[in-house]
């Protein structure tokens, strides 16, 4: 996609023109596709407090843009294209829970510059029940793989309180940069949330304890490593900063990797992948489900 500059918003910067002319969700969103170089002026990349002129032709990714009334943003609606892809996602589906394979790039709830996301397209899981299911956790927007979504009030409960138990495993796939020393271990690291810093987390002993045992399942070409990952605490961005943390960040993931996350050979997308949960049967707590998910085209080497 396309636009030029006209003389009437000539000499603004870039992120706040795309704002105003409701080509990005917002200036945050806008950054980070400069940043990514997803937006360039004349053909060329630009730095994040670029200013366009009259006449430069502006280039950009056609994403979908919330619209707004009185003043608010509007509900996002579910496409048919959402219903389809959607609906082919689920990998198991009871009376109580629908378990899918949320592709990367689609975000769980709104916020940070995010509008279509999962949260606002439930109602295509309802299949004709009254009750409109709900969310009973998260997982990064980047990341792919299994999530858990109830179908009633009653079961969200249950699975809020099996989360909160931690009577819930999972399993996570991750294309590390490099190879650790040890094949195997446990990382031990307290995470704190860093205050007005878009969501980044450190590792700080002022933080909460967080938990992750690794094992390295396959080394490619001395420059990646393939490891399965399983967190015991649920902290947020967890994986990807305690593998950060051990001086192996995620393939892909410039957040907590900068530049070095990047690999010839990879894609750019977050190698970070759900594999697998484990959960107690809501009906039957002696029993438990387990679902799993191939990992995305893209992940394999």
């Amino acid at each position: 996609m396309e636009k030029i500059i006209t003389k009437d918003d000539s000499d603004v910067r870039l992120d706040r023109w795309l704002n105003k002319n409701e080509l990005v969700n917002s200036v945050v969103e806008a950054q980070k596709f400069i940043r990514s170089g997803k937006i360039r002026v004349n053909g060329g990349k630009v730095k994040i407090n670029a200013r366009v002129y009259a006449d430069d032709a502006v280039s950009y990714p056609d994403v979908t843009v919330n619209k707004v009334k009185d003043g608010k943003k509007e509900d996002y609606k579910a496409s048919p294209q959402d219903e389809d892809m959607l609906i082919k996602s689920i990998l198991y589906k009871d009376d109580n829970v629908i378990v899918i394979d949320k592709p990367a790039g689609l975000a769980v709830q709104g916020g940070s510059g995010s509008f279509k996301n999962l949260d606002s397209m439930l109602d295509v899981f309802r299949f004709g029940s009254e009750i409109r299911p709900k969310l009973v956790h998260r997982l990064d927007k980047h990341t792919s793989g299994v999530f858990i979504i109830a179908r009633n009030n009653q079961t969200a409960k249950k699975m809020l309180a099996c989360f909160k138990d931690k009577q819930v495993k999972k399993t996570y796939l991750a294309w590390a940069v490099g190879i650790p020393s040890k094949k195997e271990g446990l990382i031990r690291a307290s995470l704190l949330k860093k205050i007005g810093d878009n969501e980044k987390v450190i590792v700080s002993p002022r933080g909460k304890d967080a938990l992750t045992k690794y094992k390295v399942i396959k080394e490619y070409q001395n420059e990646a490593s393939l490891i399965e990952l399983y967190p015991e605490t649920g902290r947020m961005h967890q994986l990807r900063v305690h593998l950060s943390y051990i001086g192996h960040p995620i393939v892909g993931d410039g957040k907590y990797g900068s530049k070095k996350a990047y690999l010839k050979g990879f894609s750019d997308k977050m190698h970070l992948h759900a594999q697998s949960v484990t959960f107690p049967d809501p009906d039957n707590a002696e029993k438990s489900i387990t679902v799993r998910a191939e990992a995305p085209l893209w992940f394999s080497r």
